[in-house]
């Protein structure tokens, strides 16, 4: 028995793919980061934590259940006068009710997205401006 044992845990240890999971790489933005690199976290985070993916789509294919999120840089540049696309964008993540997309309301005209700040995606305010510098990427500046 203990000779079969050793033979199992043998093979699982020597020949068996291992899964490792290690935690995700803690953002930092300096004042030198470039905007390219900002745009990249942006991006892994859209795909990643931030979990939007779940409901827009930022290619031609993907979900609908919230707005498509390509040519977003542009359009939120003229969403509410006299408001620039980044002041739009953080105030659309951190308070999603603020400025509801009509066709993605629910029956009483509110949100189904959560505030990115917090749970389930729970993004801290340097993986928010990431996320908002890919955002503001989509067609904008």
């Amino acid at each position: 028995m203990i000779l079969i044992d050793l033979f199992y845990m043998s093979v699982g240890r020597l020949w068996l793919t291992q899964a490792e999971e290690h935690p995700p790489v803690e953002l930092s933005i300096a004042v030198d980061t470039d905007s390219e690199t900002l745009v990249r976290m942006g991006e892994t985070l859209l795909a990643t934590k931030g979990g939007c993916l779940l409901c827009h789509k930022v290619t031609e294919q993907g979900n609908t259940r919230g707005p498509d999120l390509r040519e977003v840089g542009a359009r939120a540049a003229t969403r509410v006068p006299d408001t620039t696309a980044e002041a739009y964008l953080t105030q659309s993540l951190i308070d999603p009710g603020a400025y509801v997309v009509k066709e993605f309301a629910t029956a009483d005209g509110a949100t189904i997205m959560p505030p990115a700040d917090k749970p389930p995606a729970e993004l801290s305010p340097t993986e928010l401006k990431a996320l908002i510098a890919f955002l503001q990427s989509l067609g904008g500046k």
